[in-house]
């Protein structure tokens, strides 16, 4: 199964709204315990946040936050 991340870059190329998708990026922390928040955006319009350890990681949990709440469930 794909992660969150590929499902929500899916459906965005899909429905054709990848232009209006953004990310919003931040590092916080000393460099070596960076902790990176990651805002998704659509249309200027907050759908989602995730905050983790990586930058990846971060916007995966924005992903997953965002297609669960916003286009379809994902597991239970």
């Amino acid at each position: 199964m794909d992660s969150p991340l590929d499902q929500l870059n899916n459906y965005l190329q899909k429905a054709k709204l990848t232009a209006s998708a953004s990310w919003a990026d931040k590092q916080s922390g000393l460099k070596h315990e960076a902790v990176w928040t990651s805002t998704f955006k659509l249309n200027g319009v907050e759908m989602g946040t995730g905050t983790a350890k990586t930058k990846r990681l971060a916007r995966t949990l924005a992903a997953r936050e965002n297609v669960h709440a916003r286009f379809w469930r994902v597991g239970p």
